[in-house]
């Protein structure tokens, strides 16, 4: 089959209307080399030169006679080479007898015209038949870049006279001559326009740069995703457009290059900007200034200082993504709500679609697995999100910015807090950070910009993003996110609230872990002296602080300290709860422990064993805390030597947390660990 184009239904009054407009705007437009009109005669063979490696790149050089390129080359073009050896190698090197079609795709503002036209000036040679570009932005201005194309081919001299349809019948019979040339449809936005027919015929390579990313499998077309560029290209844009080489200035360009997503429209604009002003504007100032307010808000993203435009396209990112949104159905409320919604998430990183399917409105009719499934595909296709792997979707970060720049039934901001909150407290209970990995990043991002809110939210997303740290190994990130809550929660209620002793608390234990034994003692002593001032000086509340003051002192090896605060607790709960309550079995294990690292194993065993009675019979004999203390039996004597009886306690742990538990708990890992070592010796 052979590719085709969509010309429309035209008369022929018309196409001779269009064909002197096609003339006229042949005529003023800018050709890279001679234009050649050999009306009537016999026009001259073009020999192209012999290819080279397609691992060489070669240099730009003038196209075959009768090309019609209407860009310029952007000499400050850089990076993309692999993405230009795969152009070469499926639209130069390929021996395939039908049309072959390459499509670029990707986000607006990516630079999928550039590289189209990089390849132009530097593979355009090599065509016999020549280079032919055609813009496909506008269809009904599609039968005129043909009849552009037959003009400057020199078909006849009555060429522009002729009708539409024997215009495109003219140009259609040269592009079926067998001679291997080059087309490209720039801003093919609608695949129906290519249509599986008779139109382009011989030897014609097509390629196409479009937003939509769902071509098919048709045989023979080719697909290249063109994503941003890596930072080091970024940095390198930057530096050589804006013409700021000082090594020092690297981290602030690079700094710019992150806040702009890499886009590489973004970065041409910026180093513009800079290069235009930079004499009163440093990159320290400019980048302050898109950290202030939306960064689509700035002057230089709307193309002011910029002296050139390589692609004729805007020099305007927002009026860039504007085309895609506008093209997105106003009724389609289903992909409205979905891309409202991404916007809040981290921008660039991969969401799950489990999350993303979560912020719906559970009362919507059509949020079903697959209209969902179709509504990011609607939302792919116009270039607004990018598929990233398996089940996962992502969304540029400027584009993020400029969908906060539109207005919104609801907030949306709420509702995605809402989600990886809930998330985040199921994930932090069950004990399995793992399962929060994938995800990690967002409520990383969204714990971060509510925190500017102080809200009560504020204070619940530093919370779990801290348990989450924490339980990850991640103390000093955990430490500061938890610093913020306490701050949020202090401004918000009295002193003696509940929930700011368990902050101090959790802060307590972090700065322990951390070898921060003041500021550990800080917190204790302070949540000791709140929980007297509420309940007295005989609370078996206060337990907790006695343990934590105990393993406080029990890190810092002052052992007589940690007995005393271990005696006390139990001393506590023993008086208040008696001596057969579960939080008494926590001050047996405690003072259990003290004694097994004092190398008193017998008299631990006892106290561990008293322990394990009380849970057996308080919570039942297959309860997570019965675990624990026959790991801790199992521990001690092993210690004391007795293998079987350590075997034994070791194996009944972990049934019991096998049926508690799913495989990748670490808790189960501990009891296997424990056996796998005890069966090693």
């Amino acid at each position: 089959m052979t590719n085709s184009i969509d010309t429309g239904n035209i008369s022929d009054s018309e196409g001779i209307a269009i064909g002197r407009d096609a003339k006229s705007y042949v005529m003023n437009q800018h050709f890279y080399g001679t234009k050649h009109h050999f009306y009537g005669a016999k026009r001259p063979s073009y020999k192209p030169p012999q290819l080279p490696n397609l691992n060489s790149i070669p240099p730009p050089a003038k196209l075959p006679p009768y090309s019609r390129m209407i860009l310029n080359r952007n000499q400050y073009f850089t990076g993309r080479n692999e993405q230009l050896k795969f152009l070469a190698e499926h639209l130069l090197y390929t021996t395939r007898p039908q049309s072959t079609a390459v499509i670029i795709h990707g986000i607006g503002g990516v630079g999928k015209t550039q590289l189209a036209t990089e390849f132009v000036y530097r593979y355009g040679q090599f065509f016999e038949g020549g280079v032919f570009w055609l813009s496909f932005a506008d269809k009904t201005v599609i039968p005129a870049e043909i009849v552009s194309c037959g003009g400057m081919m020199a078909i006849r001299p009555d060429f522009y006279d002729m009708s539409l349809k024997d215009q495109i019948q003219m140009v259609k019979n040269e592009w079926a001559d067998g001679k291997k040339r080059l087309l490209i449809f720039d801003n093919c936005e609608e695949p129906t326009l290519l249509k599986n027919e008779r139109l382009l015929g011989g030897d014609c390579r097509i390629l196409i740069t479009s937003r939509w990313a769902d071509w098919g499998k048709t045989e023979g077309n080719k697909t290249l995703k063109l994503k941003k560029f890596p930072r080091k290209r970024s940095v390198e844009l930057l530096r050589n457009l804006s013409n700021i080489q000082k090594p020092e200035n690297d981290m602030t360009l690079n700094k710019i290059a992150e806040k702009l997503g890499d886009l590489p429209l973004a970065l041409h604009l910026a180093a513009c900007f800079l290069a235009a002003y930079g004499e009163v504007i440093s990159p320290e100032d400019y980048l302050k200034q898109l950290s202030e307010k939306n960064t689509l808000s700035n002057k230089s993203m709307e193309g002011q200082g910029v002296q050139d435009n390589p692609t004729n396209h805007y020099l305007h990112v927002e009026k860039t993504f504007d085309i895609s949104y506008e093209k997105l159905d106003h009724n389609d409320s289903l992909a409205h709500e979905l891309l409202i919604r991404l916007a809040y998430f981290a921008p660039g990183e991969p969401v799950l679609y489990e999350l993303l399917l979560a912020t719906l409105d559970s009362a919507r009719e059509d949020n079903s697995l697959l209209d969902f499934l179709e509504a990011i595909k609607r939302l792919t296709n116009l270039g607004l999100i990018e598929q990233e792997a398996k089940k996962h979707v992502k969304i540029h970060r400027l584009i993020t910015e400029f969908i906060h720049l539109k207005p919104k039934k609801d907030s949306p901001q709420t509702v995605v807090e809402n989600v990886l909150l809930i998330k985040a407290i199921e994930a932090n209970k069950i004990g399995v950070p793992s399962r929060l990995f994938s995800w990690q990043t967002h409520l990383l991002h969204l714990t971060d910009a509510a925190i500017g809110s102080k809200s009560k939210k504020a204070a619940d997303l530093c919370i779990q993003t801290s348990n989450h740290l924490d339980s990850i190994g991640n103390y000093p990130e955990a430490r500061i996110y938890l610093e913020s809550a306490l701050e949020i929660r202090e401004q918000q209620f009295k002193p003696d609230y509940p929930d700011i002793i368990k902050i101090l608390s959790h802060l307590g234990n972090l700065s322990r872990v951390m070898e921060d034994f003041e500021k550990a003692i800080s917190c204790f002593q302070r949540t000791l002296e709140l929980r007297e001032k509420i309940h007295g000086p005989n609370h078996p509340d206060l337990g907790f602080s006695f343990d934590n003051l105990g393993n406080l002192f029990l890190a810092m090896r002052q052992y007589d300290e940690a007995r005393l605060n271990f005696e006390r607790s139990l001393e506590l709960r023993d008086q208040q709860l008696g001596s057969g309550h579960h939080e008494t079995a926590l001050s047996l294990d405690n003072l259990g422990t003290l004694l097994q690292i004092m190398g008193n194993y017998k008299e631990a065993l006892s106290y561990y064993e008293k322990s394990l009675t009380i849970r057996e019979k308080q919570l039942g004999l297959a309860h997570a805390d019965t675990a624990i203390s026959l790991n801790k039996i199992g521990g001690v004597v092993e210690l004391m030597n007795n293998y079987q009886m350590a075997l034994a306690n070791y194996r009944r742990a972990l049934q019991i947390r096998e049926q508690l538990f799913k495989p990748d708990h670490p808790l189960i890992a501990q009891s296997l660990n424990n056996l796998g070592f005890l069966l090693h010796l």
